[in-house]
């Protein structure tokens, strides 16, 4: 990727108070809701056609990626509902 490009993603992601994901999937335990709609997602895109090919068991598989986007997902809202329910701590 052109360095120009990464600074235009990186500046979009910190613009848009995305988190960063650096692992991929790697070597991570995911959170068991994230686990169950990547399986519910892969199960229904394969009966469909497979038109995304998830794998997942292997670090870096696509599958894997989407359950860490998943993970920031939760982990974001969850801490919103907190925040909202206990106060910003």
């Amino acid at each position: 990727m052109l360095e120009e490009t990464r600074m235009k993603l990186e500046e979009y992601r910190m613009t848009h108070n995305l988190p960063k994901i650096e692992n991929y999937g790697m070597c991570v335990e995911h959170n068991p809701v994230s686990k169950d709609i990547y399986k519910f997602i892969s199960e229904v895109d394969f009966a469909n056609g497979d038109f995304f090919v998830f794998k997942s068991g292997g670090d870096g598989d696509n599958g894997e990626f989407l359950m860490s986007l998943l993970d920031e997902y939760f982990e974001k809202v969850w801490t919103m509902k907190a925040d909202l329910c206990y106060g910003e701590r």
